[in-house]
């Protein structure tokens, strides 16, 4: 996958209709395979995995790196290695592709930074690979002591109709961070119509690096279920994802609390609450 531009790229991670197409434009490519086409093949169905089954790429950056883990940005070329932290970054005059994908990182012009740092930001700075941090530096104040990874799941819980799970996510990437709340519904038996769950959240975030952005936000809603024309399907598994944030940058700190109504109880998801 190859975006023109830098400046193209962070237009589609923020918007969800963009991202949306990319996804289905790519999954129609045949000579494309998505690293998440490879591990989804090995992987029970989503609502039967483990947390020792979840694959780390799960969401849009799977769907954009390629079966190597890599992904063009103008003249940069990345291998995103997120099962241990890493982002490899070279440019594309350097011809070292068949390097990355052998995972030779000697070469002196391959630069190496963490998933957790915004790659994108550093590189525009200047940087050729993760900065020294020290309690003085500026980039210590700026871009240091992101919030973790966070991928949070509750227990099964059986409702009148069916059973749920839930989950809370943090992604990082080097490229690409994303914060989001899920909720997976399997139907036992045919509910009527009128009985659309409902979703709740309080969520309030402040950004890394740059000018740094925050928001505080409280709201409901009604769920509306990827893939479903209404709520009257026995046996059917459905799955709702709200993507809170979605950009280049990462979060310093992070408070996302959701909650579910189903049949008029409301439900509790995993809460991430960083440096709040």
């Amino acid at each position: 996958m190859v975006f023109s531009t830098v400046e193209a790229y962070e237009s589609i991670v923020e918007s969800i209709t963009e991202k949306e197409k990319l996804v289905d434009d790519l999954i129609s490519i045949p000579t494309f395979s998505s690293i998440n086409s490879i591990k989804d093949q090995t992987l029970p169905n989503i609502h039967l995995r483990t947390e020792e089954d979840y694959n780390p790429y799960e969401g849009f950056i799977g769907e954009i790196l390629n079966e190597h883990e890599m992904v063009q940005l103008d003249q940069y070329i990345f291998k995103i290695d997120l099962y241990n932290d890493q982002t490899f970054v070279i440019r594309e005059e350097d011809d070292l592709v068949e390097a990355l994908i052998q995972e030779d990182y000697s070469n002196p012009k391959i630069m190496k930074f963490s998933t957790s740092e915004d790659v994108l930001y550093l590189l525009a700075e200047g940087f050729t690979g993760s900065p020294e941090y020290d309690d003085n530096s500026r980039m210590e104040i700026f871009c240091g002591g992101g919030c973790s990874s966070y991928n949070l799941g509750s227990p099964n819980i059986i409702w009148s109709m069916g059973h749920f799970y839930m989950r809370s996510r943090y992604v990082k990437a080097g490229i690409y961070f994303e914060l989001s709340h899920h909720i997976y519904v399997t139907w036992y038996i045919s509910p009527p119509l009128v009985t659309s769950p409902l979703a709740n959240r309080y969520r309030k975030y402040r950004q890394n690096c740059k000018s740094s952005h925050s928001e505080n936000t409280k709201n409901g809603f009604p769920m509306a279920l990827q893939g479903v024309s209404g709520w009257g399907v026995s046996g059917l598994v459905a799955n709702h994802k709200e993507t809170v944030y979605a950009k280049t940058q990462g979060l310093r700190n992070i408070l996302l609390t959701p909650s579910y109504q189903m049949d008029n109880i409301w439900y509790n998801g995993p809460v991430i609450n960083c440096r709040y």
